[in-house]
């Protein structure tokens, strides 16, 4: 991985494989707390300190490949990552997942001497539907819309990043997480 972000392919895959009522409930409406606060470096994302940011207008709803009935094999195989993890994210309209660093505290988990192994934590973003208006990503100074359902795009530990759903229907990703070598 030579660079922190970028464009990786466009997937065979979209929202309609998906059942039509996945279980978005409750326990799964999450809003970037204590646990998303400190980042690898244990510094705090930049939004923490504005005060604008509320569990209302940041909440997003996320599940975890064990709850989510498809056979997501296929997918695993077109990324290059070891120690996979997989998950949906739902932001509904009017929300945002401000400006931040993620610090994949559960994937660091799973294998503690990522850094002894030269390995970086990696997340891969699906994009499930063709875009709608009111719906973008921003990866550091670059701001993405207009994609395909199937676009895929990658960012390490060290990428600062955003989510915007200022549309009219929700904005669905599927998220890729693993470790990749290092490359210097």
């Amino acid at each position: 991985m030579s660079k922190h972000f970028g464009f990786y392919k466009n997937l065979p895959v979209d929202v309609n494989e998906f059942p039509d009522q996945m279980p978005w409930i409750s326990e799964h409406c999450m809003w970037p707390r204590d646990s998303y606060r400190q980042g690898h470096q244990g510094e705090l994302p930049p939004f923490y300190h504005t005060g604008h940011w509320t569990d209302k207008n940041t909440q997003f709803w996320q599940l975890k490949e064990s709850e989510i009935d498809y056979d997501f094999c296929e997918i695993k195989n077109q990324i290059p990552l070891e120690d996979h993890t997989i998950g949906m994210i739902k932001i509904d309209p009017g929300c945002t997942l401000p400006w931040h660093k993620d610090s994949f505290y559960m994937l660091r988990q799973k294998r503690q001497d990522w850094e002894e192994q030269e390995m970086i934590p990696v997340r891969y973003l699906i994009l499930l539907e063709d875009w709608k208006n009111g719906h973008f990503i921003q990866f550091e100074n670059t701001v993405v819309s207009q994609w395909r359902a199937g676009d895929c795009w990658f960012f390490c530990h060290e990428t600062f990043h955003l989510g915007t759903n200022a549309g009219l229907e929700s904005l669905i990703s599927l998220q890729v997480s693993g470790f990749q070598k290092k490359i210097i």
